[in-house]
């Protein structure tokens, strides 16, 4: 029992000589680090192991950190307050200028007109409702197959093919109609 005490003590006593040693061996730069493993075997492992630990610790703050920002951001653009098409300022344009601008060049066309408010005029192609039961008016683009499609909220007035009307809304870009989301009929 008492050869058990002893050599707890000891290796305890040891224990606490290699980590005075190392912090000494560290601060001081007594040995440079690249020897240790050759000349000090057993003080390399004992320093590898104590560093190894705090940059186990740091990895895993910092992987959270990354995690918890990343989701933090994902919320907020979640939550993000829409924005109301009627306080835009609109650029004006015409719907047979907008389908050519897409047609002709639409690398250039989503530069100029991709997310951004247009105000677009033209004559009603057709009314109809969408996939998702919303109001969509088709304005007329000079091409007998497709046009510029115009999603609604709501429709408060009752329009009919060959009315002409002036429409504001955000631009999504072209899939064969030229799509504008969020729109609003100013007359």
């Amino acid at each position: 029992m008492l050869a058990r005490v002893l050599t707890f003590s000891r290796c305890k006593f040891l224990t606490y000589q290699k980590e005075i040693f190392c912090n000494r061996v560290i601060e001081s730069n007594i040995i440079p680090l690249y020897f240790l493993p050759w000349l000090y075997p057993s003080i390399y492992l004992f320093i590898r192991q104590r560093y190894l630990m705090k940059f186990k610790k740091m990895l895993i703050i910092l992987i959270t950190v990354i995690i918890l920002t990343g989701l933090s951001i994902a919320y907020y653009q979640y939550n993000r307050p829409v924005e109301n098409v009627a306080n835009l300022k609109a650029q004006p344009v015409t719907a047979v200028e907008l389908f050519k601008d897409f047609t002709s060049n639409e690398p250039l066309a989503n530069n100029s007109y991709l997310n951004k408010p247009l105000q677009v005029s033209g004559s009603v192609l057709e009314v109809k409702k969408n996939q998702n039961s919303q109001p969509q008016i088709i304005l007329d683009s000079g091409d007998p197959m497709f046009g510029i499609a115009c999603t609604m909220d709501q429709l408060k007035k009752d329009i009919k093919p060959g009315d002409h009307v002036t429409i504001k809304g955000i631009c999504t870009g072209y899939l064969n109609d030229v799509v504008i989301i969020k729109s609003l009929l100013l007359n």
